[in-house]
């Protein structure tokens, strides 16, 4: 019987295992950032809270901030909106460089997303990096 039991644990485990393995990819994230071009398949989660509606966007799920490349494609997106307050902040990895930029100013909502086009000038403690272009439409219906 103690058997039995350790077999069906065993297999439970695997089977969670493939479960999170498999993400359910609902959306897209397509554009550009500084000329390099973006288009992923995208992990949507939409959650309201009062009057807040949020939007959450990822192309390697389980990355968060560190935008960290889990596919092997060599691109990671991660966005995570304030539908109502049209606030945003997106962590890019492209070109081997990482890119991080929020705004309040420049998102446009979509039927089913939003889209950005805004130019961003590099944090003050890295001066060396230069401005860069952004050109991003996510997509999650």
């Amino acid at each position: 019987m103690k058997a039995i039991q350790t077999l069906a644990a065993a297999c439970c485990l695997l089977l969670s295992g493939f479960a999170n393995a498999a993400p359910s990819y609902n959306g897209t994230i397509k554009g550009t950032v500084d000329g390099k071009p973006i288009d992923v398949k995208a992990v949507c989660e939409r959650s309201k809270l009062g009057t807040s509606d949020r939007l959450k966007a990822m192309s390697d799920p389980g990355m968060e901030a560190d935008a960290k490349d889990r596919n092997g494609d060599g691109i990671a997106v991660s966005v995570s909106a304030d539908m109502t307050q049209l606030g945003g902040a997106f962590n890019v990895l492209a070109g081997g460089r990482v890119y991080k930029f929020g705004t309040t100013k420049a998102i446009k909502l979509t039927p089913t997303g939003l889209a950005l086009k805004a130019n961003f000038k590099p944090s003050r403690d890295k001066p060396e990096l230069t401005a860069y272009d952004v050109d991003l439409t996510v997509d999650c219906p």
